[in-house]
């Protein structure tokens, strides 16, 4: 069960917070727009998703922006969920959480020995992504 179910007016209201507070990545030009344009309105999960789920979190510590983050979060400040995606395809066999906004920050938790990110996931996405490594497990 997911930890937070939030409706999707609030994740995009957390979206821009995050913008406009500098915690999103901010130097695309589409950097303000919503994420999750292309889902249609539904409820949205934060769940912590295991680090080697993550696609896309190929970042290592030599990244300035990564050692940035590691210091802010041994510091205890809270860097915010990264924005996820899931999808099962053939590019995708191994149920991959692809990771479009929180690289960098997911980047840092890996580097730091951190067993989870914190993801906001559509709740039909996350469902989806529960059903396929439930499946994983039983085989």
């Amino acid at each position: 069960m997911p930890r937070h179910r939030r409706p999707r007016t609030e994740i995009a209201a957390a979206h821009r917070k995050q913008y406009f507070e500098g915690k999103h990545k901010g130097e695309s030009e589409h950097a303000y727009l919503y994420p999750y344009a292309d889902v249609p309105d539904a409820e949205y999960v934060i769940e912590q998703i295991p680090v080697e789920h993550l696609r896309d979190a190929e970042y290592d510590e030599n990244d300035a922006r990564v050692r940035r983050y590691m210091k802010l979060m041994e510091s205890g400040v809270d860097m915010g969920p990264s924005w996820g995606k899931f999808r099962t395809h053939a590019r995708n066999p191994q149920g991959k959480v692809y990771i479009f906004d929180g690289n960098h920050r997911a980047a840092a938790a890996k580097a730091l020995g951190r067993s989870f990110v914190d993801v906001i996931l559509p709740t039909s996405q996350y469902e989806a992504y529960v059903a396929f490594h439930s499946k994983q497990r039983r085989r």
